[in-house]
Order: C-alpha cells, then structure tokens, then sequence
C-alpha cells in the first residue's frame, strides 16, 4: 500500500513538471559565472548575471559588461532603458557585427560597472520562447575599449529535459522507498 502511495505521489510530480513552462529554470554556469534567463512579470525578460566576483579562467577579474545580445527568444522587439539596441552582432567591439537576429544590447555611454549580482529587466512584445534561448556577453576588466578579457561568451542557456527531472525524482523515490524498507527490517 505504501508503495502504490509513493509511486501515486511520484506520477503526479511527474506531471507537474511535464506540465512547467519553458521559461521555469533557464541556466548556465561558464566559467563559474551563473546566468539567469526567465519571464518576468507582465511583458519582460529577466536577465541575472550572478557570482561575477568568483569568476574563474579568462574571465578572472571582470568587472564591467561592455554588451550582449540575446537570440532564438522569439520576440519582435526588447529594450532595456539606458542601453543601446541593434539588431547587428555582438563581436569584440560591441554590437557591430554582420546583420543578424539577434537583440544586441550595448552599455551607454561607457561599460556598465558590475555588482557580484547583477539584474536586467527588459520589456518585449511579440511571444516570447525560452526553449533555447541563445546569450553572447562581454566582459571587461577595466572601463577602456581595449581591455577586454577573454573572449565573447556564445551559449545556448539551456532549459533542463523533463526527462532527466523524472529520472532524478524517480532515483529519489526509489531511495526513500529502500530506505523505509531497509528501517522496518
């Protein structure tokens, strides 16, 4: 009977992260830089950079976020107040790549100062997708042009499969289910 409890229990957890929007947990770690890309409340886009003073590899030592740009989110339009907008993309020199998609976001009039925790707020219109959504920053260790560190961050910041949710949630019940047995025995 307890069994059937906890396989009922686990197929409804199951179903309610079937169930999430794909906009729930989009996050990636780079270079233990922690990126945080989710819907907001009415039309807008939150954007977290957070642990900027732990970063590690080329991007030791950033302090500044001269631009990025966003991709594959599906909006027509994004704006973010005190930033720049352009649709070209984001290379070493900000926002003046070849013509793209992209939604390329520059600091104005100079690199944008980090906190260790950092929040963007942008407004959209259109249907906005967060199934893949694609980030490209770029990071400074001083305020000047020419002292860039590292290279540009290109990266798909990644919603978690349900499959491998269930498969966790599964491996838990499975645990609590051998345990409990294991402590009446």
């Amino acid at each position: 009977m307890r069994l059937k409890t906890a396989l009922t229990a686990l197929a409804i957890a199951a179903m309610s992260v079937a169930a999430a929007p794909a906009s729930w947990a989009n996050s990636l770690t780079y270079q233990d830089v922690v990126f945080n890309l989710n819907a907001g409340a009415g039309n807008t886009l939150v954007l977290e950079i957070n642990n900027v003073s732990s970063a590690s590899g080329n991007w030791t030592g950033i302090k500044y976020l001269s631009a990025f740009s966003l991709n594959n989110i599906g909006v027509s339009s994004l704006s973010l107040d005190g930033w720049n907008q352009s649709s070209l993309q984001l290379n070493a020199s900000g926002c003046s790549g070849g013509s793209s998609s992209n939604l390329c976001f520059t600091s104005t009039p100079s690199p944008l100062l980090l906190a260790n925790d950092n929040t963007f707020t942008m407004a959209y219109t259109g249907t906005l997708d967060l199934s893949a959504p694609h980030l490209m920053v770029n990071f400074m260790i001083s305020d000047t042009q020419d002292k860039k560190t590292g290279s540009n961050l290109s990266q798909t910041v990644s919603v978690p499969e349900p499959a491998s949710l269930l498969l966790l949630g599964a491996g838990l019940a499975g645990i609590g289910i051998w345990r409990r047995k294991v402590s009446k025995g």
